[in-house]
């Protein structure tokens, strides 16, 4: 159960340490630098993970913002959703914005005891997803998943959901409890990245 519950931190663990040769290293150094020349003022980097998001050879990025006011104790950007920019790589090799979110990436209050909920993104074949987790003898998670939909040029919700267990009971049957934040239906409505309106 625990596995079940924790899973998506040990993905993200070992996407962290598998090792890259110097010349990708070197690559990413570069990219880096030039996503990071289109950072709006008075925000700091998050997050922020390459890879393949629409249907181009090109490399992508998600990039996850944070207002560089939130470490304040008194400050109400501590209780803000964070910005998720979507960057698309041009045949230039320039980047560029080309959507962005402000309801995805939960705050850094939003996790209750442990604070800063953001746990990572990881994309692959042009999906993305946000991970979450937070609680305190409550546990939660809550992964949010984009994917790309060419008939549309646009990113749509694929998943909204996660698990909680209570602390004190969790080698019961009755736990984790699957919890969906969004219901989504396959058959009609697309919600996209631009419509996403999470909690808030």
């Amino acid at each position: 159960m625990n596995k079940g519950l924790f899973v998506s931190t040990a993905v993200i663990l070992l996407l962290t340490f598998t090792p890259i040769n110097a010349q990708t290293l070197k690559q990413r150094e570069t990219w880096t630098k030039k996503i990071e020349s289109l950072l709006p003022d008075n925000y700091e980097v998050r997050g922020l993970e390459f890879g393949h998001l629409d249907n181009d050879t090109l490399t992508d990025a998600i990039l996850i913002l944070k207002s560089r006011f939130e470490t304040f104790e008194d400050s109400t950007q501590r209780d803000q959703y964070r910005p998720l920019l979507i960057v698309v790589q041009q045949t230039d090799k320039s980047f560029k914005v080309i959507k962005r979110n402000d309801h995805v990436v939960l705050c850094k209050n939003c996790g209750g005891t442990f604070s800063d909920p953001y746990e990572g993104v990881i994309i692959d074949n042009k999906t993305f997803q946000i991970i979450f987790s937070g609680g305190s003898r409550w546990r939660w998670t809550r992964e949010i998943s984009f994917g790309y939909d060419s008939s549309i040029s646009n990113w749509v919700l694929l998943n909204d959901s996660g698990y909680s267990i209570d602390g004190l009971q969790m080698d019961t049957v009755d736990y984790p409890k699957n919890i969906i934040y969004t219901s989504i239906d396959n058959g009609k409505t697309k919600i996209t990245v631009d419509q996403y309106k999470g909690d808030n």
